[in-house]
């Protein structure tokens, strides 16, 4: 049985039916179902968005970029009003993740060191090929996503 069906599979968290279709698609792994997974949501999303004039696509580079100009967009389309970006900024301060490994001390005590991320060999390339199948343009060596339909500030 392959790793996919092995840590997946046997657990009963996907169905063997979903199982044999993801292997067919070449999904043979934990890291190609994950990104798999990820650009399946992301074309889904990309569909749904062209027949609806409600849906904006934020990104976490948007935020960092310019915070208080985010902040004023994203709550005005959401129908709050930019006059509590100030207050919303104010909430980013704080630690929402202070118990996890995620913590700003956490993340903090990592800064600067070179962590070793391993991806399975393979999963790469899969994922562009996966991309140009769900018709999302990726680019560079992170393969962040660009062209998203109705993408803020990009």
């Amino acid at each position: 049985s392959s790793g996919i069906n092995a840590e997946y599979g046997g657990a009963g968290f996907v169905s063997s039916d979903k199982l044999k279709a993801l292997e067919q698609e070449g999904v043979d792994s934990v890291d190609k179902m994950m990104l798999h997974g990820y650009l399946h949501d992301t074309a889904t999303y990309q569909s749904e968005a062209v027949k609806r004039d409600d849906l904006v696509c934020y990104s976490y580079e948007s935020l960092m970029s310019d915070p208080a100009a985010f902040m004023a967009h994203f709550l005005v389309h959401i129908g709050i009003g930019s006059e509590w970006a100030d207050q919303a900024l104010l909430a980013m301060g704080e630690d929402s993740q202070k118990n996890s490994w995620l913590s700003k001390k956490n993340v903090e005590a990592r800064a600067g060191k070179k962590e070793d991320v391993s991806i399975e060999d393979g999963a790469v390339e899969f994922t562009r090929r996966a991309a140009e199948k769900f018709e999302i343009s990726v680019e560079g060596e992170e393969m962040r996503m660009v062209g998203l339909f109705r993408q803020w500030n990009e």
